[in-house]
């Protein structure tokens, strides 16, 4: 059984998972508990393990492997699993590839449409610049998550997801065929505006911060790396500050951690891209997870806000 088979109610199911977060609480009665979220390649859900030995405390460790024995109930709307039972699995015995998400697009794939948009590039100075950063960061770009939480937090999410607003970018060519829109800068910074947490974010059994990440964030990081990669290969030019504004304006607004505002209009369309694309992948997200007519539980980063699942596109 996976995460995604279980419906509220079950009992004594039996899982393999990985301990994606393991945190310590005090219940009401006084007695310790452990809050935990399970993962496997389908998803994720939060368990609880009550009333919690020190052994336990020892034995959970958040990138560790368990095969668990859990019941589901239902809180809040969301399902829940009570723990009962745990054994530690050896992870020699485990193949990681079965407990984490991917993109549902072939990477190599993915990496092939991004490298003709970058063929066919007819700007030099942008052309040089996306070859020199894919040339050094390409491998990792067609693995890496594109966040640890919130959207696209899967193996090759970060390829996917600047993919995505690589299409809806080319997309508005036609729509917008007339203004004043530089389209070869607008798609590199796509490819660019997250491509910084490579360096953000460490990968393995679960992801974390890095301390460059903690300290700088991924749009300071790649703003510098542009910077310096322009200037170990002799390339100065305005457009390579064009390319540094679309990193650092990339989330819109000083309040959501850009350091600049977007004073370029596809540095205004990008943030905009940026932020569909995550709003659209959160929310169906949490829809693929109820049934037709149900809603969703608050969503956090989406205004806190419920949607219902008015149809089903299976059927």
């Amino acid at each position: 059984m996976q995460i995604k088979d279980l419906t509220k109610e079950g009992s004594n199911l039996q899982l393999t998972v990985l301990a994606e977060k393991v945190a310590q609480g005090v219940a009401t009665n006084g007695t310790t508990y452990l809050s935990i979220t399970l993962k496997d390649k389908t998803g994720t859900i939060e368990a609880r393990l009550w009333d919690a030995k020190p052994l336990d405390l020892e034995t959970w460790v958040k990138g560790n492997f368990y095969e668990v024995n859990i019941n589901i109930i239902e809180y809040r709307r969301i399902l829940q699993a009570k723990i009962n039972s745990y054994n530690i699995v050896d992870p020699s015995e485990i193949n990681l590839d079965d407990f984490l998400e991917t993109a549902p697009i072939n990477a190599e794939e993915m990496y092939q449409e991004i490298t003709n948009f970058v063929n066919n590039l007819q700007e030099p100075v942008y052309k040089k610049m996306m070859e020199l950063i894919l040339l050094q960061y390409g491998e990792d770009f067609k693995v890496w998550p594109a966040a640890i939480r919130n959207h696209h937090e899967i193996k090759s999410g970060l390829l996917w997801h600047s993919l995505t607003m690589l299409k809806m970018a080319e997309s508005l060519r036609t729509i917008y065929s007339d203004r004043l829109i530089d389209f070869e800068l607008l798609g590199c910074g796509v490819i660019l505006h997250d491509l910084g947490k490579v360096i953000e974010i460490s990968v393995g059994t679960v992801s974390d911060f890095s301390l460059a990440g903690k300290l700088l964030g991924h749009i300071s990081i790649m703003g510098n790396e542009i910077h310096r990669i322009a200037k170990e290969n002799g390339i100065v030019d305005d457009k390579v500050l064009l390319l540094e504004h679309l990193v650092l304006a990339s989330h819109g607004k000083l309040e959501f951690g850009s350091p600049v505002e977007p004073h370029l209009l596809e540095a205004e369309i990008l943030s905009f891209l940026d932020n569909l694309d995550a709003r659209i992948y959160r929310i169906d997200r949490e829809l693929d997870k109820i049934n037709a007519n149900d809603q969703t539980p608050r969503l956090l980063p989406i205004e806190n806000r419920w949607f219902i699942k008015h149809f089903d596109k299976n059927k």
